[in-house]
């Protein structure tokens, strides 16, 4: 088995970048949801509520990233915040904390969104527990991310989830980090912990899917039929109700990962 792709997705819920390697750091990717909109309320928002955002890609540059929306002028984001007080954010049901990156930026996706809103990053004195229920150990954290720092699915997972759909889809609206090849469809189910290149990652959960990957990546449109949820839900249950598909992870150790990288299975075990 092998690492396929690798992806990052530097602002959560806006387009993600396709990377030939990356470092891994505690949190996750570099720089992997470090940024994330709020609401006056602290609260997380995302595309599920403005689909809009998923038109947006990041392009890096040597000072930070630079965004673009026919609506808007071009918005220049730093790798640093002008706000330096630690602002409580609430990522769902996890309380999380950063710092606001100008009051330039809160008004650019103020005026994207038509609702008050702040971009908050996450720096090195920002943190965010990654929570027992989630499969979180003491100590372990997680960037702006639903519930643990890195998803994995399968190449085989797609495919085999295409034969069962009515029009066959792309990897990207599930938003995964890492794509492997070479497993058999679902075997990502049985693993407990794995190593990428020289990184070591333990399998915390397996994903529950909601709505966003109901969502076109390009057009924000839902299937009118919630596909791929209606087809998952018959044959896919999370333990806890809903559906899954892929698998998330926790760094066990730093390193860099690479497009190719050998992938192997140090410890399974048989999912719930």
């Amino acid at each position: 088995m092998m690492l396929q792709q690798i992806y990052r997705y530097p602002i959560k819920s806006m387009e993600g970048n396709s990377l030939k390697e990356c470092l891994v750091t505690p949190r996750g990717l570099a720089f992997d949801r470090h940024w994330a909109l709020f609401d006056e309320n602290g609260q997380v928002i995302t595309a599920r509520q403005f689909p809009v955002l998923l038109n947006i890609q990041p392009q890096w540059t040597a000072s930070g990233l630079c965004l673009e929306h026919a609506s808007l002028p071009p918005l220049s984001i730093p790798f640093t915040a002008e706000n330096k007080a630690q602002r409580k954010v609430y990522v769902f049901d996890g309380e999380a904390s950063g710092l606001e990156v100008s009051e330039e930026a809160s008004q650019w996706f103020t005026q994207l969104l038509g609702q008050s809103c702040r971009l908050i990053f996450m720096d090195a004195q920002s943190h965010r527990p990654v929570l027992p229920k989630y499969g979180g150990r003491l100590g372990d954290e997680v960037s702006y991310a639903d519930e643990c720092p890195l998803l994995l699915i399968s190449e085989a997972s797609l495919y085999d989830l295409n034969t069962r759909l009515p029009s066959p889809m792309e990897m990207r609206p599930f938003r995964p980090n890492l794509v492997v090849e070479g497993s058999a469809p679902y075997e990502e189910d049985t693993w407990k912990l794995l190593r990428i290149g020289s990184c070591i990652f333990e399998v915390a959960q397996p994903c529950k899917r909601c709505v966003m990957i109901t969502l076109d990546p390009v057009t924000g449109q839902k299937h009118p039929h919630q596909e791929p949820l209606r087809t998952l839900a018959t044959y896919r249950k999370h333990p806890s109700g809903g559906t899954s598909f892929g698998v998330h992870l926790v760094p066990r150790s730093e390193g860099s990962i690479r497009q190719g990288d050998k992938i192997v299975i140090l410890q399974t075990h048989h999912p719930s």
